[in-house]
């Protein structure tokens, strides 16, 4: 994101007075189709990759300024690197030339002996040479952290256009005077989402399930769901929530480590899920305890979801159990920051470059927690802070460059991964 931001200054700079040779048809490096190659092409081709805009058409084709087959920041690149001189682009290869057959000659004779006129030859038709054929980018896994206050709810959509939702939340008002279940709702709706192919519970409480289950407008009954997902271990909540799934006819799994995994897994072939936890084995009825504990990885990038996963001795228990596996470049921290969870062997096992959290500063618990938020900071990961407004108290975790985003301050937090392994975070709020 740093680099296309750089990129993205650069441009703003450069568009005032810097063009290249204009054309009609066909113009190599022309993204936006306006006659002439400048910055602004580049522009187009960059907010193309991150989904702001979408080439389509002669555009997309003429995007591929350095004839690779590909759209990509390469193009992008080259075109401002061609504006100041320093890179000269391939040409295309041209149509050959066809000489036309001349027409034969016809010789006069006498009235008596002259031959039928003879048509003369036509010339043969040249077919045009065909536009470069430009490789579609493929989409990103986005990751959206809702803003949803007091819980958790989570939005997943798959490149091949599959959606998931971790979780529901509840009905408070979360840090920025909106109701958590509308948050929830106004972000479905933002992203044209009207059914769901996955429902995932992380475990039964209450601010993890009632936005799934209770009254006229929960999920259950006013959306199509797929299928649903619920830890196997029972719990106190657990009747409540199957006696939602009956009511309202939800196809439902129970899951563990060992039974109905490849529901997560082959949601989407593209994506690898990989459940963690719980096992079989596991039967403490503490329904945190039982979260479901999962790693997802596309375009070798990988985040790993805890839901409210936490205590010093289960996550050693789930590291001695997972090993490398739990390896992952963003981390969801576990309990929305709860002190009781997200320890340095955690942390260390993990070996996260960024971390999210959904989480409220009304909380009787006091969260964000500033011990686990201690933590996260010496291991390397400071709260992010984009602006100097909105200072909260002890803000002594908070960096300009930080990696560390909390819905509490940042709003519904975006997490892209490209197919290539290009990882982008983008928030609501700066913060």
């Amino acid at each position: 994101m740093k680099k296309l931001s750089a990129i993205l200054i650069a441009i703003l700079l450069l568009i005032c007075f810097l063009t290249v040779a204009s054309a009609s048809g066909y113009l190599q490096g022309d993204a936006n189709e306006d006659g002439v190659v400048n910055a602004a092409d580049a522009a187009a081709i960059l907010r193309h990759l991150v989904q702001l805009t979408e080439l389509k058409g002669q555009g997309y084709a003429n995007a591929d300024y350095n004839l690779d087959g590909a759209v990509d920041a390469t193009d992008a690149a080259c075109i401002l690197r061609h504006l100041v001189q320093l890179y000269t682009p391939p040409t295309p290869s041209p149509a050959p030339t066809v000489e036309p057959t001349p027409a034969p000659t016809v010789e006069p004779t006498s009235d008596a002996t002259q031959e039928p006129t003879q048509e003369p030859t036509q010339e043969p038709t040249q077919e045009p040479t065909p536009l470069p054929t430009a490789t579609a980018t493929p989409a990103p896994l986005k990751i959206t952290v809702i803003e949803c206050g007091f819980g958790d709810a989570i939005l997943v959509q798959s490149p091949n256009g599959k959606t998931m939702l971790i979780d529901a939340s509840e009905k408070r008002n979360n840090d920025h005077g909106v109701n958590g279940f509308a948050k929830i709702t106004q972000t479905l709706a933002a992203e044209g989402i009207t059914t769901l192919d996955l429902g995932v519970l992380s475990h039964c409480h209450t601010d993890h399930y009632y936005g799934f289950t209770r009254g006229a407008d929960a999920l259950f009954a006013t959306m199509p769901f797929g299928a649903f997902l619920y830890p196997g271990t029972v719990v106190a909540g657990t009747t409540n929530v199957e006696t939602a799934i009956a009511a309202y006819h939800i196809t439902s799994y129970k899951v563990n480590t060992a039974a109905n995994t490849d529901k997560l897994s082959d949601w989407d072939s593209d994506v690898t899920i990989d459940l963690l936890w719980p096992t079989p084995e596991h039967t403490n009825t503490d329904a945190n305890l039982s979260s479901l504990v999962f790693t997802m990885e596309y375009g070798g990038s990988t985040m790993l979801f805890t839901g409210d996963f936490g205590t010093s001795g289960q996550e050693n228990s789930l590291i001695s159990l997972a090993g490398t596996k739990l390896r992952a470049d963003v981390l969801k921290v576990a309990h929305h920051t709860s002190n009781y969870a997200t320890y340095n062997n955690f942390l260390n096992a993990v070996k996260p470059t960024w971390a999210v959290a959904s989480t409220t500063t009304t909380s009787q618990w006091s969260w964000p927690g500033a011990d686990s938020t201690a933590r996260l900071l010496a291991y390397g990961l400071a709260i992010n802070k984009q602006n100097n407004t909105n200072v909260p108290p002890n803000s002594v975790a908070i960096n300009p460059l930080g990696r560390y985003y909390l819905t509490c301050y940042h709003g519904n937090i975006t997490i892209l991964f490209s197919h290539d392994g290009l990882i982008t975070i983008t928030t609501e709020y700066a913060f």
